[in-house]
């Protein structure tokens, strides 16, 4: 039986020229053909036990799927690690084929293929996904992964709060279906041509509005493997901080020219009303272990009395630390004084910067919001 085998013309040639190692093994894992070995003389291995060559636990795999092929008579497919004794990481894909006389079978022909390099190319691949994914939940911009019909994938956090969903929403639904108003831009187009051809785009400068204003929004669209990988940059929150830095500028020079006290604090409160858009606000000045308001915006003036700069209160701790104190839930912050506040709104952010000359804290500038977190670092700098 082992004759046909491991004779006859074109088994003989495909054998001898593959690059893989191929045998014929009986039910007990016996070799009965081999076309090569590795570190042996092919004489020796004949005859001796496939498992032999295996560590314990590839050995086992493999004696699980000899018998599986023996009784189901269907090929099988597995993988295997081996750590050779110089330390080496070899992987193998094997096949199992069974040999099928009289309706039962009788041998296995058994492929073994080194896939090493592409064990670690995938690896690596995973790791850089892994990277990636990383990038992708932490970037500003934001991200999301498309089928190529369109339908979502995965959203990073940015995108989802842009639409005031959490990134599960999206998940299954098509792009048309979130945005129906891209189907008449050419954009969809232009993302199916990025599927076809795997050539990145970039749209630059498309204006669009939505509940919290105008955007500018530059997108890029590259594949990713057979999906698609938009990254929307919008530009609005950049503008929007140059606009704010030009009105700080025409601040600075008004102010050196301010004659009294009274009117410095006039052009900073109309420079903070411009800059930030917000109609609560208050100056402090420091005095004998106490803060004291002297100009207060847009609240009742019962909410702003003085207070020890050891009590307890967002701007008198902003005068014990030196520091600014960016409070993005007032709610939960243990210093925030609540008070009756505007008449129209609760205020749920407040954002308390010290003025400091030779290293002493003679004032604070106190903005509050009715939005939550709604200073950015760049607000702070911008104060």
């Amino acid at each position: 039986m082992l004759e046909r085998y491991g004779s006859g013309h074109l088994w003989s040639s495909f054998s001898k020229h593959s690059s893989d190692i191929i045998a014929v093994v009986d039910r007990d894992g016996i070799i009965l053909f081999q076309n090569r070995s590795v570190n042996r003389e092919l004489k020796d291995v004949v005859g001796t036990s496939l498992f032999k060559y295996l560590d314990d636990d590839s050995a086992d795999r493999t004696r699980d799927y000899l018998e599986k092929s023996f009784e189901t008579k269907k090929p099988q497919r597995y993988e295997i690690r081996i750590v050779r004794q110089d330390g080496a990481v070899v992987w193998y894909r094997n096949n199992m084929t069974p040999v099928i006389e009289d309706g039962e079978a009788v041998l296995v022909i058994y492929i073994s293929q080194n896939i090493t390099q592409e064990q670690q190319l995938s690896e690596a691949v995973t790791q850089n996904e892994k990277l990636f994914l990383m990038f992708f939940d932490d970037t500003s911009d934001y991200f999301m992964i498309l089928d190529p019909e369109l339908n979502f994938i995965r959203v990073n956090k940015p995108y989802a709060v842009r639409h005031s969903k959490k990134p599960e929403y999206f998940i299954g639904k098509n792009l048309l279906d979130v945005i129906p108003s891209l189907d008449k831009s050419g954009r969809v187009e232009k993302y199916r041509e990025v599927l076809r051809t795997k050539v990145p785009i970039s749209i630059d400068n498309i204006m669009t509005r939505s509940f919290d204003g105008q955007h500018i929004l530059n997108i890029k669209a590259f594949a990713l493997r057979d999906n698609l990988g938009p990254i929307v940059t919008d530009l609005a929150p950049q503008r929007l901080f140059e606009n704010r830095l030009k009105i700080i500028q025409e601040y600075a020079n008004s102010i050196s020219s301010a004659s009294s006290t009274d009117e410095i604090i006039d052009l900073t409160f109309q420079t903070i009303k411009d800059t930030f858009g917000l109609e609560v606000s208050s100056f402090h000045l420091t005095e004998n272990e106490m803060v004291t308001p002297v100009r207060c915006v847009g609240a009742s003036p019962d909410d702003f009395v003085s207070e020890r700069i050891d009590g307890k209160s967002v701007v008198a701790r902003a005068v014990r630390e030196r520091k600014t104190q960016n409070i993005p839930d007032t709610r939960i912050d243990p210093d925030y004084l609540s008070g009756t506040g505007s008449d129209t709104f609760d205020l749920l952010s407040e954002l308390a910067v010290p003025l400091v000359i030779d290293d002493t804290v003679f004032g604070v500038i106190n903005l509050e919001s009715p939005h939550l977190d709604a200073f950015s670092a760049e607000d702070q700098g911008l104060i």
